[in-house]
C-alpha cells in the first residue's frame, strides 16, 4: 500500500526528510500536530542526524536477503536483530518534546536510533546460546547449593561444627556458579565468534558509524570494550521511524 501523505500544509510533505521518517500516513506522524516553526526546528534536527550517519544509512544492514552477522559466506536472512544506538548531543542542547517521540533521548545519548540487522537462524541461535547457557549454569549450581542445605543429614553435622557453615557452603556454591557463568560465557563467545559477528560494530560498514561517534546504548561509548551486543529478535522489521526505510529517498532535502 502506498504511503498516504496528504497534509499539504506540512513543509516536509514530499521531501527527503518525510521519506526518511517513514510514516505510513500523515496522521501517524507526530510532526503534524506542531506549529510550522517547531516543525522546521525538528526537521533541522532530523537533517542533522541524517548528516551524522555514513552514506547509505542503516538500510544496508536489514534490507537485503543475506545475514550480516555471518563470518565468511553469509547465510539467508531468517529474521531481524534490534538494538538501539546513540550519539552524544552537544552539552546543554535542549530537545523539543516531539523530538523524544521521533528519536528518543537518554542520559548517555542525545540521539537514539534503532539499528536493525538481518540475521540467519544459526547466528540467532548463537546469540541465544550465549545469553542462556551461562545463566542456566549459574542457576543450576546455585540451586544445588539450596538443595544441599535442605538435606538434614548434611546440614545438621555442619551446623554442629559451626552454625554458619551451611550458609558458607551455599555461598561457595554461589561463587562456583558465578565463576562458571563467566567462564562459560567467555568460552562460548570465543567459539561462536568464529561463526557470528557478535558485536554489531563488527558488522561490515558499522565501523563508519563508530568513527562518527555512534555506540550501542545498552553497552557504552566504546563499542570495542565489549564482545556481545544485546539484541532483541523480530520476525518483521520496524515499519516507521528514522532509520527504518528500506528504499533510499528519491528526492533531495529542500532548502530551509
Amino acid at each position: 500500500m502506498a504511503n498516504e501523505h496528504y497534509n499539504a500544509q506540512c513543509e516536509l510533505n514530499g521531501t527527503r526528510l518525510c521519506q526518511e521518517l517513514n510514516m505510513a500516513e500523515c496522521r501517524e506522524c507526530p510532526l503534524g500536530e506542531l506549529k510550522a516553526y517547531d516543525r522546521k526546528r525538528i526537521a533541522a534536527d532530523v537533517s542533522a542526524v541524517l548528516d551524522m550517519m555514513p552514506e547509505g544509512g542503516m538500510r544496508r544492514f536489514f534490507a537485503g536477503d543475506a545475514c550480516v552477522h555471518c563470518v565468511g559466506e553469509p547465510r539467508e536472512k531468517a529474521s531481524y536483530g534490534l538494538c538501539d544506538i546513540g550519539r552524544a548531543r552537544p552539552d546543554g542542547e535542549e530537545r523539543h518534546r516531539v523530538w523524544k517521540a521521533l528519536m528518543g533521548t537518554s542520559s548517555r545519548s542525545g540521539y537514539m536510533l534503532p539499528l536493525q540487522t538481518g540475521i540467519c537462524e544459526r547466528c540467532r541461535r548463537n546469540f541465544r546460546i550465549i545469553g542462556t547457557a551461562p545463566l542456566l549454569a549459574l542457576g543450576l549450581i546455585s540451586a544445588l547449593g539450596v538443595a544441599l542445605m535442605s538435606v538434614r543429614a548434611l546440614r545438621e553435622p555442619l551446623a554442629a561444627v559451626a552454625q554458619i557453615l551451611p550458609f558458607v557452603l551455599f555461598l561457595a556454591c554461589l561463587g562456583v556458579g558465578t565463576a562458571a557463568y563467566f567462564l562459560l560465557k567467555r568460552l562460548l563467545t570465543k567459539r561462536l565468534s568464529r561463526e557470528t559477528r557478535l558485536n554489531v560494530f563488527d558488522i561490515e560498514g558499522m565501523d563508519a558509524f563508530e568513527r562518527a561517534g555512534w555506540f550501542e546504548l545498552s553497552k557504552g561509548k566504546a563499542p570495542h570494550t565489549y564482545e556481545v551486543s544485546s539484541l532483541v529478535f523480530m520476525k518483521r522489521p520496524l515499519k516507521s521511524g528514522l532509520g527504518t526505510r528500506v528504499e533510499p529517498p528519491d528526492v533531495d532535502v529542500p532548502e530551509r
